[in-house]
């Protein structure tokens, strides 16, 4: 029987997480179709944003989304050799889309808030690609060594037989905050030996369990690098955009900036914002256990609350990465519009020139006749 935490996964980190992963790989690959011809930074940095985004939308729907709904699937040996692998892929996608969210926003600073120095030394996207690449594989390079499959007796009476020591052991639950793997992963093909069964399950290593990585790397570093930093320059950031753009919209628009620079940074805030909603509840689960660093932080109780905010969690960075396209895209659509009826408008002016010119010459010609006439 199925408990609320379990119909709660199901329906958020499962059906509802499936929908917007496809929804998102969709948009995605839309968005590299349609910028595959622009020169703007811009245009270049959402696009390798969109590439980052589908590396995580693909291995959340694999490592959450569909073992929730299929629970047969975390069983699977190819899934449980697959978890150690797609969860140190998702961090690099999502640590690349962190920092290529916040490329964008200082690129659009730069453009919108000083524009003389963005036209006076104009920097390639590469300046930003490359090392936020390079420091999303490096800095997420030991989350490849914190999980293994580890291959464990299933004695007689069901227990499990630890093979170095023959101790019995415990399932291992790992709820961590990008990376929740529960316990159901733990059984899945067991070969008769003797009067035992040999069954993989999905364990911590020596690395994940010590004490000093724990406290200093998954809490210390990742509240600051995946929180505070880019959180206090998001914010920063943005508010100066959007007073600037208010200035110049006040002002009677651009002198020095083009009406497209600041619909592409209007389009920036809309990321930014739907990425600090989205980002926010996840950085509930860190500063929970920044608060538990005085205790012993490997036997640490993970609480129920917590395990849902966690799966909220999985959902809004989910659908924060597949929402991109479509605010673009609505943008985009808006502006053209608007264009549509700044024509309409003005074809309707000059048709009612025209007319009036008409009506001129006419009573002109006229009057002439009429001269003609009298004479």
């Amino acid at each position: 029987m199925w408990s609320y935490l379990d119909m709660f996964r199901f329906l958020v980190e499962g059906l509802a997480l499936v929908l917007l992963g496809i929804l998102g790989i969709l948009g995605n690959i839309c968005l590299i179709i349609w910028f595959r011809t622009k020169r703007n930074n811009f245009h270049h940095l959402m696009r390798v944003l969109a590439f980052c985004d589908l590396l995580y939308i693909i291995s959340s729907i694999v490592i959450f989304g569909i073992p929730n709904i299929f629970q047969s699937v975390s069983l699977h040996p190819l899934y449980l050799h697959l978890v150690p692998i797609l969860l140190p892929l998702a961090q690099i996608g999502l640590t690349g889309s962190i920092y290529l969210t916040l490329a964008i926003a200082v690129e659009r600073y730069t453009t919108v808030c000083h524009p003389f120095f963005k036209f006076s030394s104009s920097w390639s996207s590469l300046a930003y690609i490359l090392p936020i690449l390079s420091f999303a594989i490096i800095y997420n390079i030991p989350k490849f060594f914190e999980l293994q499959v580890k291959t464990e007796q299933l004695g007689g009476n069901g227990s499990l037989i630890n093979e170095e020591n023959n101790d019995f052991s415990d399932s291992f639950t790992y709820e961590k905050n990008e990376t929740m793997i529960s316990e159901h992963f733990s059984e899945n093909s067991s070969s008769p030996f003797h009067n035992f069964s040999l069954v993989e399950k999905i364990a911590p290593t020596s690395l994940r369990l010590n004490h000093l990585y724990i406290k200093i790397y998954l809490i210390y570093l990742n509240l600051f690098i995946h929180g505070i930093l880019p959180f206090i320059l998001l914010v920063f950031l943005n508010i100066s955009i959007y007073r600037q753009i208010r200035l110049i919209q006040r002002a009677g628009a651009g002198v020095n900036i083009q009406q497209k620079e600041i619909r592409l940074a209007q389009i920036s805030l809309g990321i930014v914002a739907v990425f600090i909603g989205c980002h926010a509840v996840k950085w509930i689960p860190n500063i929970w256990e920044l608060a538990q660093v005085g205790e012993d932080v490997t036997e640490l109780i993970w609480p129920v609350w917590l395990s849902y905010v966690t799966c909220l969690s999985h959902l809004l960075t989910t659908f924060n990465c597949s929402v991109n396209f479509y605010i673009y895209s609505y943008k985009h659509r808006k502006r053209k519009r608007e264009r549509v009826r700044q024509f309409s408008t003005c074809a309707t002016d000059i048709t009612n020139l025209d007319v009036a010119i008409s009506m001129t010459e006419l009573g002109s010609c006229s009057a002439i006749r009429d001269n003609t006439l009298h004479r």
